[in-house]
Parts: C-alpha cells; structure tokens; sequence
C-alpha cells in the first residue's frame, strides 16, 4: 500500500504548495482531512478520490455523516454511561437514525460493485488494497479435512473465512477509525513541531541525514526513530479516543479490586496519558518520553495511544505508514510556522473531546536548498 500512501502524500505537499507560495494562513486540519480520507479510499476501498481535489465526492459526504455523533446525541450519552444497553437500543437507533442507515447501504453497495468489477477480471490478483485481501478471504473455501475435531461444528455452517457483512464491516471499522484520528493527530504535531521548531529542527535533520532526499518507503521510515518519537509524544497528549471499554471475561482481582465477569470497565486513557506518577511535567510536549530507554522504564500500560494487549488499534501499522509519510514530505519540501491566528495554547471541545475547540491555523514556508 506505500505507493498508493505516497500518491495521496504528493498530491497533499502540492496543495500546500500553493499555499506557501501565496503566503496564506492554514487551517492545518482542513489539510490533512481530505488526505487520510484519499489514504482510506486507496488503500481500504480500492477507490482513487482525490478528495483534496474534490471535497464533493458522495463516498466524502457518506463518510462524513459516520462522524457526526457527539456527546450531545442523547443515544450516545446513553451508550457511554450504560453500554450493556447497546443490545436494546440497537434496533431503536436504526429505526430513527434514517440517515445512519443510508450511509451504511452506501459503503455495502460500493463493497458489491468492486466485487462485481474484480470478478469480470479474475487474472487481475494484485489490488493492493484491503479490499482485496477481503475479498480474498470471503472466496476461500475452507475444507473439513482441514479443521480439527473441534472445529468441525464450525465447519458446519460456515463455509468462508469472512461473511459478506463481515467484510462490509471491516470496510466501515477502517474508515471510521482510521479518517478523523489519523488527521487529528497530524493536525497536532504540525501544531506541535511549529511551537516547537528545535524539535522540528531535529526531526528535519534525522529525516535528512537517513533519507537524502529520496522519497520514504515503508523500509526507511522504520529508521526515523526521532520521528516515531514525536507522534507518539503528540498520542500521549491528544489521543485520539479519550477512553476505551473492556468487559471482564471472568472473576478477577486488581489489585484487591474484585471485578465480577460480564462487568464493563472504562479505562480513561487521556487521564492516565496525563498522571504525573508516570509523566513528569505532564502538560509539557517532550519527545524524548518515549526513547527506548524512557520506555523501559515505564510501566507498559501507562502509554495507550493505539491500546494494548490481542485488541489494540487493527490499524496501527497503517496509521502510522500515513502519518510518517506525510510528515516527512512535508518536512523535506516546508518548514512549519506559526502566524498571528495560531492559538497560544490548545483547547478542546467538550462535545467531542478529541478534537480542537479552535481551528489550528499554521504556515507553511517552502525549504531553500
């Protein structure tokens, strides 16, 4: 998926060009949205957008109408507080939610067309995308012989690796998870590396002095240690999800704390990024939390920016493709600024306390060689 990556990274840097050179204010996230969603069109739907070039595609507008809910939906409050009543207010959500369920035909009307297209040219095996690997999986065919005595119940009643509305809902889990949380943290560390330009200065040199000017691979980026630090100093701050749930499988005890199974947990990540027991001076924007030696040293759970343990982020890996990419283009060709509508400090909205209370607007400033 790097070239596709890289595709959407160059159209991305000449937009900004254009901005550099007309010396305008950026409101550096309007930037990077309509990236990760090419990022997330290429490489999960097989679809080439050019949302940068076209902010009115329908797959655009679908995929926006999946981000609208807030804390101030009441069904959202509800789920927040009593998840256990999810398996109740489900089929109340889709009966009212008219525009929920539209949006979903949408992205599974798609998934049914590509299916149909690649179908019409069965020689063609190299997509590079998700969709593909998907689609892959749903047509294997799994043989008796090859399940265990365990399994062969299974084997009984499902005859594909993937169902149909499993693939349809992998497709719409990348999506979701992978748009707004990917551009908001590139938004933050642009914000960052601009308040900061020592670190921006030293990121540039690592990027230089490994890369020589030659586009980033999924191989070169893997060596930009300094860079893999600041996104994840910017995760520590402003990770993307604030909380996660976990349900107890069975009895436990933490700690003295007995936890009954069936009891859902609430681990507040933005609140543990911030304990001062693990962060000293926690506020403070320091890559150097997370060199190797840092790491070692802190309790592993102290840092959850793509969660832990066998259910952690499913797109950790590609997250960070796209975010170092970008960045490291934007790097060689720019310097990041600051201007007079830059924000002396970053608030967040209390609806949705993930995202930015006031757009962060930046300036780009093109590099001379």
């Amino acid at each position: 998926m790097e070239a596709l990556i890289l595709a959407c990274a160059d159209r991305l840097v000449q937009n900004l060009k254009k901005k550099a050179q007309g010396d305008e204010d950026i409101d550096i996230k309007r930037m990077f949205d309509p990236y990760t969603m090419d990022v997330i069109a290429s490489t999960s739907f097989g679809l080439h957008l050019d949302a940068q070039g076209n902010p009115n595609h329908p797959f655009i507008k679908n995929a926006k109408e999946l981000m609208e809910p807030s804390l101030h939906s009441p069904v959202i409050l509800i789920l927040l507080f009593f998840p256990y009543l999810m398996k109740f207010l489900k089929p109340v959500f889709v009966f009212f939610n008219v525009t929920f369920v539209r949006t979903m035909n949408f992205f599974v009307n798609i998934l049914d067309q590509l299916e149909k297209e690649r179908a019409l040219n069965p020689s063609e095996k190299n997509y590079a995308d998700l969709v593909q690997l998907l689609l892959n999986s749903h047509n294997m065919s799994i043989q008796k012989s090859e399940l265990s005595e365990d399994e062969q119940e299974v084997g009984k009643w499902k005859k594909k690796a993937l169902t149909r509305a499993e693939m349809a809902a992998n497709e719409i889990l990348f999506l979701v998870a992978g748009y707004d949380t990917t551009s908001l943290t590139l938004t933050f560390a642009s914000y960052f590396l601009a308040t900061h330009p020592h670190v921006q200065d030293k990121l540039r040199s690592e990027i230089d002095k490994q890369l020589q000017g030659s586009d980033p691979t999924y191989e070169s980026v893997k060596n930009l240690g300094y860079l893999e630090q600041v996104i994840l100093e910017t995760l520590r701050l402003y990770p993307p999800g604030v909380r996660v749930d976990r349900v107890a499988t069975e009895d436990v005890v933490v700690r003295g704390l007995k936890i009954p199974k069936g009891t859902t947990c609430v681990i507040p990540i933005k609140t543990i990024h911030r304990h001062p027991d693990y962060w000293p001076d926690p506020d403070k924007f320091d890559p150097e939390r997370f060199t190797p030696d840092a790491i070692a040293r802190r309790h592993q759970f102290a840092f959850l920016g793509f969660g832990m343990g066998p259910r952690n982020c499913i797109g950790m890996r590609l997250a960070k493709l796209e975010m170092k990419i970008a960045l490291v283009k934007i790097l060689q060709r720019f310097t990041i600024k600051t201007c007079d509508e830059t924000p002396t400090e970053i608030t967040t909205r209390k609806d949705k306390p993930n995202r930015p209370g006031k757009p962060i607007i930046l300036k780009v400033e093109e590099r001379s060689f």
